[in-house]
Formats: structure tokens, sequence, C-alpha cells
């Protein structure tokens, strides 16, 4: 009897220790991460993804000396603004040519249904400079606004607003 206590509590650790190593074995291979990075989410109106190219209106006239260019990328799923650049020849910029731009991969400006505004580090007697614009996914064109200063601002300076076009440029 002795020796069939013994043979069944062999037989029950033997048990408890084939079923500790099977599920340490499940829980190492079943829980293994993928060395594959994760694509990002599409997001909606991706057709907006791309580099717009246009030009400010003057008085309902195209400025063609007058540029200004948008990058829009898919950032983590989300529509981004990740590079913009303006440059001004107008009357009055009399000083000069005014060209301002930046990029971030990261983003400078989320595009929320279909709009978006930048506001750029300028400040006048206006308030701060902005870009700002609305996508049509039909026509693949932005139409908004540009605030902006004279090269030589001071207080006394105001702005000027300008209608501006773009067109998403082929990729």
């Amino acid at each position: 009897m002795k020796t069939q206590i013994i043979s069944l509590f062999e037989r029950s650790a033997k048990m408890s220790l084939l079923s500790f190593l099977f599920l340490g074995i499940v829980l190492a291979t079943g829980c293994k991460k993928s060395s594959d990075p994760e694509p990002d989410p599409t997001p909606a109106d991706s057709q907006l993804i791309g580099a717009w190219s246009g030009h400010p209106l003057r008085n309902d006239t195209l400025c063609l000396k007058d540029t200004i260019a948008i990058t829009v990328s898919n950032v983590s799923g989300i529509l981004k603004i990740t590079s913009y650049k303006y440059s001004l020849n107008t009357v009055e910029f009399k000083y000069g040519q005014k060209s301002v731009g930046e990029t971030n991969s990261d983003g400078i400006a989320s595009v929320v249904s279909r709009f978006f505004t930048l506001n750029i580090p300028f400040t006048g007697k206006d308030g701060k400079e902005y870009l700002n614009g609305t996508f049509n996914v039909q026509s693949l064109t932005v139409n908004g606004t540009l605030m902006a200063y004279p090269v030589s601002m001071s207080d006394s300076v105001s702005a000027v607003t300008l209608i501006y076009a773009a067109t998403k440029l082929p990729q």
C-alpha cells in the first residue's frame, strides 16, 4: 500500500511538472512579438496625401510671382501638414521678397474635416500670421487665406491678406 501511494505521488508530481512545462512553452511561443513594424493606418481622404502648389489671387488675378506650397502626410493614421512654404513678391512687400516655411515630419497642423490652419510665428498689429485652407477631394484643389506682414515689421504696419488656390502635384 505504501508503494502504491508513493507511485501515485510520483505520477502526480510528473504530471504537474509536465503541465507546467507545457504551459511555459505555450506562453513563450504564443506571446512572441512580430519583428515587422505595423504599417500606418490609412486615414480617410488619403487622396490628399502629397505635395500641393499654388498662387495667391490678387483682385481675382493670379499672382504668378507669389507661391504657396503645402505637403500633406499620413502621420500614424492622421492627415497632417508636414511642410509649408510661401514666397511673396507683392507691392506691399516692397522691401524685397518674403519667404517663410517649415518642415516637421511629426506634423505642423492636422487636417480635420478637410480643413487646416497653420499659425505662423510672426505677429504684428493685426495679430499672428496664418495660412489656412479647405481641401476639395473631387477637384484635388485647396483654397484658403494667407495673412502675412511685410519683411520690415513694426506695430504700425498692417498685414496683407491674400486668398490663394493650389492644386495637388502629380506623384
